[in-house]
């Protein structure tokens, strides 16, 4: 870990070199012993070394979409989750994280299903379909309905 940001004459002296503004080295120094303590701290949570714990982060960082595994996932998230709760009915999910570790207690996320906002809004080309009559002039009201559902079945 870097030296504490009490250790004025060393960053002093470096930020001095790097030309940087005063107190900013050490500054940057305290985040990183922050973030460096935090780790250790979750490492403990989830009884594993802190060069373990090093290791199961940076996999999970250096991890992409299709190449992510649950165990790294574990590896990330357990330590950091004391409970978690959904509701399928309303497809809300309540998320208990371990004070000792994240900032904030309980934190909730929401799936909620609104009613379209005013009149349907038609893609250009449908709107164009609509205004030429020699095009919709036939067109039923159930066939422009069908036509102006966001999600016609037909789509890809």
């Amino acid at each position: 870990m870097p030296a504490t940001s009490e250790r004025t004459d060393i960053y002093d002296k470096l930020g001095r070199a790097l030309k940087l503004p005063a107190g900013k080295l050490a500054g940057l120094a305290d985040l990183q012993r922050g973030q460096e303590l935090k780790l250790r701290t979750v490492a403990r949570e989830s009884n594993r070394s802190y060069k373990q714990m090093r290791v199961a982060v940076l996999e999970f960082l250096d991890a992409d979409v299709f190449n992510i595994t649950p165990e790294s996932c574990i590896a990330f998230l357990d330590p950091l989750i004391v409970s978690w709760d959904i509701d399928l009915a309303s497809f809300s999910l309540e998320i208990a994280l371990n004070s000792r570790v994240a900032p904030g207690r309980l934190k909730r996320f929401e799936f909620i299903e609104r009613e379209a906002r005013g009149t349907s809004v038609h893609e250009p080309g449908l709107r164009a379909f609509l205004k030429d009559r020699s095009l919709s002039g036939d067109a039923t009201p159930e066939e422009i309905e069908f036509l102006s559902s966001p999600n016609p079945s037909w789509a890809i």
